[in-house]
């Protein structure tokens, strides 16, 4: 039985900022919200009980950089699978597990995916009970250069950042073990736009690093063989204090942290 991913990355959406505009969709038992310029799948549990139903497939033609949200206000457990013909950038398999939990209003799971041309698809695997779970994607062409710095990414040349960025932190992984650790701290004076990209070429161990402050939280940012790369979070916080954290156990290689302010 694959291991599930059940880390999730929690997005704390700022309303009122225009730079994320919020589609609030009403169901009976509270409110989802997905970003504007995402397509929405609306899967009601109660309709039936589902074992890997496929409830999304394309057929990409180009390199994709595909965004998938999603809420759940169900209490029971629900599952979803994520799976390309090809390699998938950052990911040493070619399909992943997520447990869906209850998240609502401001809270999601999001995933990101670099995705060679082919075939990729989402099935759910859920309980017949109360509720609601909501999935948001949107899918976006890579142009040639930027899919070719993100390879050079993938086979583990981490210098290279997206134009804008600058190196905030790096670390040799190997002998370094610890938890929750501050290795950068970034203070606004107001609310910002920011750009977060994280890489490590690490091949074992345990290693993740957070992003945490008073009004978003984004947690496993990477994460070996499940994601080694994230790149280019945009995200607008405001005024306070946000301290990118670092786990990491028995690893090897390098973590590299980039931002553009």
């Amino acid at each position: 039985m694959r291991k599930l991913l059940t880390a999730i990355l929690i997005i704390c959406l700022l309303i009122g900022i225009p730079l994320m505009i919020i589609d609030r969709i009403d169901t009976g038992n509270g409110t989802f919200k997905i970003p504007s310029g995402y397509k929405k799948i609306k899967i009601d549990l109660q309709e039936k009980v589902r074992k890997n139903e496929l409830i999304y497939e394309k057929e990409l033609k180009v390199p994709t950089r595909v965004n998938i949200m999603v809420q759940c206000d169900s209490d029971s457990k629900s599952f979803l699978h994520v799976s390309s013909e090809k390699k998938i950038l950052g990911n040493s398999k070619k399909e992943e597990d997520y447990q869906i939990n209850k998240l609502t209003g401001n809270s999601s799971m999001s995933m990101t995916y670099i995705l060679q041309p082919g075939k990729y698809s989402i099935t759910i695997t859920n309980p017949k009970v109360e509720g609601t779970v909501m999935l948001g994607y949107n899918e976006k062409a890579v142009e040639t250069s930027e899919y070719e710095r993100l390879s050079k990414i993938d086979s583990g040349d981490l210098n290279n950042p997206p134009e804008g960025y600058e190196k905030v932190y790096s670390a040799d992984l190997s002998g370094l073990n610890c938890k929750q650790e501050g290795v950068y701290t970034l203070t606004l004076d107001r609310t910002q736009k920011i750009g977060i990209s994280v890489y490590t070429n690490t091949t074992k161990g345990n290693v993740s690093v957070d992003f945490i402050g008073d009004s978003s939280n984004f947690t496993g940012l990477v994460y070996p063989g499940i994601s080694n790369i994230c790149d280019q979070l945009i995200t607008t916080q405001t005024k306070g204090t946000y301290v990118f954290k670092l786990n990491c156990e028995d690893a090897d290689g390098q973590v590299v942290i980039y931002m553009k302010k």
